[in-house]
């Protein structure tokens, strides 16, 4: 019987991030924080870059809640 994939622990899940842009259209980023570095704001997952967009492009950044339920 093949093993199946462990689930993620709540605490080790990412946060999801709901971003509008200026140009008014959307994007979704999971990733454990974002920081600013200069002009942009960066996206990091377990300590790797996942998206960087620059400041003026964006409107808002929201946290999603992590559970729907």
């Amino acid at each position: 019987m093949p093993l199946l994939p462990r689930p993620i622990p709540f605490c080790e899940m990412p946060n999801l991030y709901l971003i509008q842009k200026s140009d008014n259209t959307g994007d979704e980023v999971s990733a454990d924080f974002y920081e600013r570095q200069g002009d942009d704001w960066v996206f990091l997952l377990r300590g790797s870059e996942v998206a960087r967009l620059h400041i003026e492009s964006i409107v808002s950044i929201a946290k999603a809640p992590r559970d729907f339920g």
